[in-house]
């Protein structure tokens, strides 16, 4: 069958329809609504779907990062040291370079508050 295309980014599509549609709601209640004015909604919602997801398949890695991140500010400097006392300064050094990284990596991925 024919498909409508119109101008990439274009809301809807660059799809202009008019007229009035019939809706039939979950309760059985059928109403009138424009016809544009539908189809905007409905883009607008597959485009918030759609984000919605994206951010769902990234997440496990963000909330990851950020519960590790959260679980090593919390520890008291005591279970730090208990934790680092048999460890080389050798190894000690390479720990925080790699606790560098990770944190250069986990402030890409988690939002960072906004500064006024």
């Amino acid at each position: 069958g024919d498909t409508l295309e119109g101008e990439e980014g274009e809301e809807g599509g660059g799809v202009r329809l008019s007229g009035q549609i019939s809706i039939r709601q979950a309760d059985g209640k059928e109403v009138e609504v424009d016809a544009d004015a539908y189809i905007r909604d409905l883009t607008r919602e597959v485009q918030r779907l759609r984000h919605e997801l994206e951010a769902l398949r990234q997440g496990p890695a963000k909330t990851q990062a950020a519960d590790l991140l959260a679980y090593v500010s919390a520890m008291e400097q005591r279970d730090l040291e208990a934790l680092t006392a048999s460890v080389s300064p050798e190894v000690l050094d390479a720990m925080k370079m790699l606790i560098d990284s990770v944190l250069r990596g986990v402030d890409s991925v988690i939002p960072q508050p906004e500064r006024r």
